[in-house]
């Protein structure tokens, strides 16, 4: 038994059209949050100069997040959820694949699982 679900994900060779601005990685993770049936409560995003952004999104469920790293080419995101391990899981494939990358690491862990 575990208490919640959490995809940390690794995304490199991102094209810098992804990393250097809020705006993409934004609509792309909303668009996640509905697609796996999750609701939002609070989001704040933050553009770094000269580019660079990070991003969390309180869901009733947990939370998203994203960093980006435009002098890597990467972007690293975390999706927790205590709620439906295979909506989160579709969110986790829904955005790699919708964000172009080269190679992604992916690690999932049960949280919690030590109570039951």
């Amino acid at each position: 038994m575990a208490v919640g679900y959490h995809i940390i994900v690794d995304l490199y060779g991102v094209e810098n059209s992804y990393t250097e601005h809020i705006q993409p990685l934004k609509e792309i993770f909303e668009e996640a949050i509905k697609l796996s049936k999750m609701h939002t409560l609070e989001s704040f995003f933050y553009q770094f100069k000269p580019s660079g952004a990070s991003g969390i999104i309180l869901i009733e469920e947990s939370h998203f997040s994203f960093h980006t790293y435009p002098e890597y080419k990467l972007i690293t995101f975390d999706l927790y959820s205590c709620g439906n391990a295979l909506l989160l899981y579709g969110a986790y494939l829904f955005l790699a694949g919708k964000i172009p990358n080269t190679n992604i690491s992916m690690k999932l862990v049960k949280r919690g699982e030590e109570i039951g």
